[in-house]
């Protein structure tokens, strides 16, 4: 196993709802050792978690003594892209340094247009790291890993539903060969090089539809991505408060 791998699992974030238990993932970025550290997550996990502009999420990392440790975010305070499932928030570094355990990736490690021109993207290895709900961690946040590849260049936007079947949107996104299970929502997608890439925000997955006479859905092992460029956007936007 390549040395890489042991950092993703510390740049991912859950993210919980009103009840308290974690529904997504979110991870840190950052463009410089100095600058704000931002986390982004997929849209629908902040609206779901918090469905009022005046909800809080609660953003769950691990602390430097090893414990579960939560920072509560009002949903205003995420920043929303105006076309596509993203959203962004900013941590300031004073408030988490000394008492959050994490890492980020930098804002330049995301697969900016000229890079994508110049090497083949297509059938890449890929790594996600989020939430396994089933097993998030007993006092302790601990994603998990998983594999797959680059199946589909954002050639087209890809229509999103919910676990209900609810349309989400249309969206400019990559498609990717990799099981999502709930949970990963809003989880990095990094490209698996000696130097990882962040490729983008994991929306979610699509299900197949059992055949006729049947009840049910099953997964299709395909999930979409939101190019990073599209948090970067949010971020080289953003106005620091005060």
């Amino acid at each position: 196993m390549s040395h890489h791998y042991e950092n993703m699992p510390r740049c991912a974030f859950f993210i919980a709802g009103q009840d308290g238990r974690p529904a997504g993932t979110a991870f840190a970025l950052a463009a410089s050792d100095t600058s704000p550290i931002f986390v982004a997550t997929a849209r629908h996990v902040v609206r779901g978690c918090a469905p009022s502009p005046n909800d809080y999420t609660d953003l769950v990392m691990n602390s430097t003594a090893g414990e579960e440790f939560r920072i509560p975010i009002c949903r205003a305070a995420w920043i929303e892209h105006e076309t596509e499932d993203v959203a962004v928030t900013c941590l300031d570094r004073d408030d988490v340094e000394d008492t959050a355990s994490f890492t980020y990736f930098y804002l330049d490690d995301r697969i900016g247009k000229k890079w994508q021109e110049d090497f083949p993207l297509l059938g890449y290895r890929v790594i996600t790291v989020g939430l396994f709900s089933e097993a998030p961690g007993k006092g302790v946040v601990r994603p998990v890993l998983r594999f797959g590849a680059v199946a589909r260049l954002n050639d087209e936007r890809h229509l999103l539903r919910s676990a209900d079947g609810t349309d989400q949107g249309d969206f400019d996104s990559y498609i990717v060969d990799v099981t999502s299970t709930p949970g990963f929502s809003g989880a990095p997608v990094f490209l698996d090089s000696n130097v990882p890439c962040v490729l983008g925000v994991l929306l979610g997955h699509w299900n197949i539809s059992a055949p006729d006479g049947k009840t049910g859905s099953h997964h299709s092992g395909l999930a979409l991505v939101s190019p990073t460029r599209y948090a970067a956007e949010v971020i080289d936007r953003w106005e620091p408060s005060g």
